[in-house]
């Protein structure tokens, strides 16, 4: 999908006011900075939830930092439907195996601005 394909694809879906956004994170226009475009809209904002293949502790805490609530990676696409639903639910879920390591990672170097001890 080209990157032109995309910017479509995310104002068509912001259009629509979705209550949940899959992103797959290595899809031209996806990642982080991809997640932080889906949520700068106006509210409300769409949880947004990973998809990725990568499972390293610096891919997931990057795509916490730009505020999803959801990582899965695609090794357990079958947890798809449970994590979606937790996820609309208000739960924040990442299912990777990098999820405890980017939490330290996150605890240890919080963003700029942000509070200092992330609960």
């Amino acid at each position: 999908m080209s990157s032109i394909r995309v910017v479509i694809a995310v104002a068509v879906t912001l259009a629509s006011t979705p209550d949940l956004v899959l992103l797959d994170v290595r899809m031209p226009g996806g990642g982080p900075d991809g997640a932080r475009r889906l949520l700068a809209g106006p509210p409300p904002t769409p949880a947004v939830v990973a998809v990725s293949a990568h499972t390293g502790a610096s891919s997931v805490a990057a795509m916490v930092r730009a505020g999803v609530v959801g990582y899965l990676t695609k090794g357990r696409l079958a947890g798809l439907p449970d994590l979606v639903a937790r996820c609309a639910g208000g739960h924040v879920v990442l299912d990777a195996s990098g999820a405890a390591d980017a939490m330290r990672q996150l605890r240890q170097d919080p963003p700029a601005g942000g509070p200092a001890d992330v609960r």
